[in-house]
């Protein structure tokens, strides 16, 4: 998974140490390589909320991780992943019948594989989590006070984890340089963990959000509507119009069915149809793809596929068919 992206794959587990040194805050690394062969490999995608790993090793490890300022969510990747956790004096374990563990900002930890394992890893920093829950809360919310607390839990681990699952599946689809797709899905992991996990300000989270006037949020579609080619921040919008973004995120759910961000790439895709069927001869589909804000060709043509039952190629062809020179 997310094989697109940053990584490692050694059978060395010298080389292996000297990776989680150097990247992942560790400061031990032990393993139980004469069980079976060693062989470990990861990869990670870094957005602007979270960092996604995916990760597998063949044989038992030993890991200790040093304290560092991020919330750091483990999910079960594999069915006969267990992974035993000691933090706070505390044990939590990733396994069949627990598929999340959740360890607090600030704390060091240690994990204990047995045999063959694969995790999915997000690392949020303290200040992305204050960005997000600030947001959401229409309101500034102190660093200091966002401390999540050591927390399992099955059923949300096994939502969470096919979550990640399908965001790992979009990414890997995504080329690499797509920054603005990686964002997007990172934010959206981050909203996920943060409406379900034990986290200070939770109770808030869920609780009574005052709306905003219809009218209010009318001129956050124009808005959006009138600058379809920018890369925009839904923060920034929030600030803006004096709204929160939970507001903002509610209203489009309720009324349109969608995220702020899937409505803007709705935005984009009828642009592009617009500029495909009136396009000129010399105008292509990857042309009209950047001009429309897609990075990714696989993605804007599937996603088009998805919208209007054809691949943008086509809309282009027959359009080019009409003209005097297409012999229509």
């Amino acid at each position: 998974m997310l094989e697109r992206f940053p990584g490692f794959h050694t059978k060395n587990p010298e080389v292996n140490r000297e990776i989680l040194f150097a990247n992942f805050n560790v400061s031990h690394f032990d393993c139980q390589f004469r069980e079976r062969p060693f062989v470990a490999k990861a990869n990670w995608v870094d957005t602007k909320y979270v960092r996604i790993t995916s990760a597998f090793c063949s044989t038992s490890t030993d890991i200790t991780y040093d304290a560092a300022p991020v919330v750091r969510q483990f999910l079960q990747a594999r069915p006969k992943t267990h992974i035993t956790f000691n933090h706070r004096a505390r044990l939590d374990e990733l396994s069949a019948s627990n598929a999340s563990v959740v360890i607090p900002a600030g704390s060091s930890f240690r994990g204990i594989a047995s045999g063959e394992h694969g995790v999915v890893a997000l690392r949020i920093e303290i200040a992305a989590l204050k960005t997000v829950v600030s947001a959401m809360l229409g309101e500034d919310v102190p660093a200091e006070q966002l401390h999540a607390e050591p927390w399992t839990n099955d059923r949300f681990g096994n939502s969470m984890r096919a979550t990640a699952a399908q965001f790992i599946s979009d990414l890997d689809t995504v080329m690499e340089g797509d920054s603005f797709a990686a964002e997007i899905f990172g934010q959206a992991l981050l909203v996920r963990l943060l409406m379900s996990c034990s986290v200070q300000f939770s109770p808030r989270l869920k609780g009574h959000v005052s709306s905003p006037s219809l009218n209010q949020l009318r001129r956050v579609e124009s808005y959006l509507a009138a600058n379809w080619q920018k890369d925009i921040d839904i923060k920034d919008i929030a600030d803006e119009f004096g709204m929160s973004v939970r507001s903002i995120f509610r209203y489009f759910r309720s009324l349109r069915g969608m995220t702020p961000n899937e409505f803007m790439r709705q935005l984009r895709l009828e642009r592009a149809r617009s500029m495909l069927e009136v396009a000129e001869d010399s105008d292509t589909v990857m042309m009209i793809a950047i001009r429309c804000g897609f990075q990714s060709m696989g993605h804007f043509a599937r996603a088009y596929r998805t919208a209007y039952g054809e691949l943008p190629s086509q809309t282009l062809l027959r359009r080019k068919s009409r003209t005097p020179n297409g012999g229509s």
